[in-house]
């Protein structure tokens, strides 16, 4: 799953330098069917273009929530932060069945 990024920037210095360094960072990921579960969120460079990916374990979100995602469904993406330390975390919402 590729996120496009928009004018105002999701994550901090230090993620912005773990995925600038190449690497991966995890990241709690709420799904449709409300479990919560930990994918890797990763910085790609493809072509001209940058996207900040959600790889490894998404096929278990898939499979977890199969009758919500197929395809023509609609959904988002929404960021959000857990305090006390601000961890990065995203949750996929279901819009139009």
């Amino acid at each position: 799953m590729s996120l496009k990024q928009n004018k105002s920037p999701f994550r901090n210095e230090d993620e912005e330098r773990m995925l600038n360094a190449k690497r991966k960072m995890a990241v709690a990921f709420v799904e449709p069917c409300l479990s919560v579960s930990t994918v890797n969120l990763a910085k790609w460079n493809i072509g001209s273009s940058l996207s900040y990916i959600i790889n490894e374990d998404y096929s278990k979100v898939l499979k977890n929530n199969r009758d919500s995602l197929k395809p023509n469904k609609v959904v988002q993406i929404w960021l959000f932060r857990v305090q006390p330390n601000s961890q990065l975390g995203f949750a996929l919402i279901k819009v139009i069945d």
